[in-house]
């Protein structure tokens, strides 16, 4: 189950993987990129977080050091 708080780099839907895919221009990153591709096939290029829900492009994010939280570099 996805929230509004998910404040963790893991995956929301799988658990699994980290969350590696980046949604622009909102810049939610909620998914993996296995569920991402899964999530895109279903519902189209929109952003999977429950407060979006707007259209979006993505940008999959290399996971170097995985306490790292910025989205941009």
């Amino acid at each position: 189950m996805r929230t509004a708080s998910h404040d963790t780099q893991e995956c929301a839907h799988c658990h699994r993987k980290p969350a590696t895919v980046v949604n622009r221009p909102c810049g939610h990153r909620w998914l993996c990129d296995s569920c991402t591709t899964t999530d895109r096939q279903r519902n189209g290029n929109i952003c999977p977080a429950p407060e979006c829900g707007e259209p979006s492009e993505i940008t999959a994010v290399s996971i170097i050091n995985p306490k790292l939280t910025c989205d941009i570099c």
